[in-house]
């Protein structure tokens, strides 16, 4: 049997960047998450100080469910982000280090959206620009994943 010979894939610094640009994104959305959250505790506190609000456990119940979701979609984009730029950086599982980088992306697009997260649109702008820098680095670097 003829052995077919593979030949040797250049290495590139694409991958590290790209990880080490969703690994900082996945931090970057921690922190808003954590933030995002003290700030609807502090919000839930200061409206049950004025208990004149006769449907404040109604909209409790609501504000919070919404808030818990939105929590749970940012810390799973965190967690595929921070999993993804690892897989990267040590360039394997080219669909999992992908997957980051388009977690940070569509995360960066709709976070500015989510309740209680009040961030300077620039960080939204420089946090997308991060995310669709990392897939690109990523796609140009597929021949570099086993």
């Amino acid at each position: 049997m003829a052995e077919t010979m593979h030949p040797q894939v250049k290495r590139t610094w694409n991958p590290v960047t790209a990880g080490i640009l969703d690994i900082v994104s996945g931090v970057y959305i921690g922190v808003l998450l954590a933030r995002g959250l003290l700030d609807f505790a502090a919000f839930l506190n200061d409206e049950a100080g004025k208990m004149e609000n006769i449907l404040f456990p109604l909209t409790a119940i609501f504000a919070s469910a919404f808030m818990i979701f939105t929590a749970f979609c940012l810390a799973a984009s965190a967690s595929l982000a921070i999993t993804g730029g690892v897989f990267a950086v040590r360039r394997k599982v080219y669909g999992l280090a992908l997957t980051g980088s388009i977690a940070v992306f569509v995360t960066s697009l709709l976070a500015p959206f989510a309740p209680f997260i009040q961030v300077h649109p620039i960080a939204w702008i420089i946090a997308s620009i991060l995310g669709l820098a990392a897939i690109i680095l990523i796609s140009l670097s597929k021949s570099e994943f086993k």
